[in-house]
């Protein structure tokens, strides 16, 4: 038996003390003796174990004290010590105790209460672990702002949630659809199921229908089939082929995939999103109207970054404390000047855009805090414009004067932050890789470059 649990043995006889000490010290557990499981020493030190042996014949510790002690430390198993009195069992099992041993017992009957401690034990931080990490990733306080839009989106996500119901996200790219598809499935009665993503930017169209049903009357390692019992996310619906969109209504409305010699029942969730107005698309053609109803009985719509401006100082900081932990770097805080800059700027591509903005100005950076100058727009020609700020067009090649310098420093330390990959510093930059390749070319950096903006 190999294990790395810590016991905290308290008051326990000598008899077993011997037990713990010869026999299970060899095998790579690690006994601890205290004589009160109440004393501020061990208060100081219960963290560092997973089980608890403790007595509790003559009143050494009361039910009362078991049950605080229990409740105080949930991911402690406590295993009580007694002369074997069966009566008082029941008593200490309800104060939260996972099990109890005679101080007499076998070393056979101590080794299976111990292992099943240790598994319960390892259970219970392995599913904290696991909430902790949805919490943080899917929760919804990871939907970002407080402004009216943003409450009122939160209390509609909360209601559809719980429920199997179709959901059909519309917004603006950038907007957060694909998050808040993981945070509806991840608080719905499927989340210890499957969360299966179809792409319908990145999926050729001739390969639309082998995907989502099967190939040659295959289906098991459909999407769909995969997505059983679970949730299928489809996004950008509105490119799905019609063909594709007619075969979905049929396996919508029946539930049954594959052919008649193996089809299967299934139970999916759909949840879709989409940037453009479906019932536009409905009425030229593009999008069947029976399919709108299915995947749309509930319509969640994500408001633009520019139409709720209030939540601008939320998800900045949210970012740079993102991103500083991300860097192991320290928390960045943010002169009133930034904000008021990015208040007036003309945002075009949505929250998207503000999270690369701050990336840049952790870049660029030279002290704790984020100022007026650390703050550099990309944007095409076409973009709207807002007075007093600094812009960088990485659109085109005209131009000189402090345009086309604060463009050649910001190239130049992006390149040299990312070990000069051409393909991260040009994600970093909201630029394609073409345009970053002749870009280093107009300026003939080169990686001994080491200039500092």
């Amino acid at each position: 038996m190999q294990s790395n649990t810590k016991i905290l043995a308290v008051n326990i006889s000598l008899e077993l003390s011997e037990k713990l000490l010869s026999k299970f010290s060899e095998n790579q557990y690690t006994i601890t003796m205290v004589d009160n499981l109440m004393s501020q020493t061990t208060s100081k030190i219960i963290d560092n174990y997973q089980i608890v042996l403790v007595q509790t014949d003559d009143n050494l510790h009361s039910v009362k004290q078991l049950t605080t002690f229990c409740q105080s430390n949930p991911f402690i198993e406590v295993i009580g010590v007694n002369s074997g009195d069966s009566q008082e069992k029941l008593h200490f099992i309800q104060a939260g105790l996972f099990d109890l041993v005679s101080d007499n017992c076998s070393h056979d009957e101590l080794t299976t209460v111990l292992l099943k401690a240790e598994k319960a034990q390892k259970n219970k931080s392995e599913i904290s672990v696991l909430k902790q990490f949805v919490a943080m990733n899917f929760g919804f306080d990871n939907l970002i702002g407080s402004s009216k839009l943003m409450t009122q989106l939160k209390e509609k996500i909360k209601k559809v949630s719980p429920t199997d119901i179709s959901v059909l996200l519309s917004g603006p790219s950038g907007s957060g659809k694909s998050l808040i598809a993981k945070i509806i499935h991840h608080h719905s009665q499927k989340r210890k199921q499957a969360f299966i993503t179809l792409d319908c930017i990145s999926t050729p169209k001739a390969l639309f229908d082998n995907l989502l049903f099967g190939d040659n009357g295959s289906a098991d390692s459909s999407l769909l089939a995969r997505a059983d019992n679970g949730t299928l996310f489809v996004k950008d619906i509105h490119l799905l082929p019609i063909p594709t969109q007619q075969k979905l209504i049929q396996f919508i409305q029946t539930g049954n995939l594959g052919n008649s010699e193996n089809r299967k029942k299934l139970s999916v969730r759909f949840l879709s999103s989409t940037t453009h107005n479906m019932s536009n698309l409905v009425n030229t053609g593009a999008f069947e109207k029976e399919l709108l109803h299915l995947v749309s009985e509930v319509s969640v719509s994500i408001p633009h970054l520019r139409d709720r401006l209030e939540d601008i100082e939320s998800l900045t900081e949210y970012f740079a404390r993102m991103i500083s932990n991300e860097t192991n770097r320290p928390i960045y805080t943010f002169n009133r000047s930034v904000f008021e800059l990015l208040y007036n700027h003309h945002w075009t591509e949505n929250i998207r855009e503000l999270e690369n903005i701050i990336k840049r100005a952790v870049t660029l950076c030279r002290t704790g805090q984020i100022e007026e100058n650390d703050i550099l727009f990309i944007e095409s020609p076409s973009a709207g414009s807002s007075p007093n700020r600094f812009t960088v067009d990485m659109s085109t090649d005209q131009g000189n004067g402090i345009l086309d310098e604060g463009q050649r420093s910001l190239i130049v330390k992006t390149l040299n932050d990312n070990n000069w990959n051409y393909t991260q510093t040009a994600q970093e930059l909201g630029i394609g890789r073409t345009t970053l390749w002749r870009k280093v070319k107009k300026y003939n950096l080169k990686k001994e470059t080491t200039e500092l903006v």
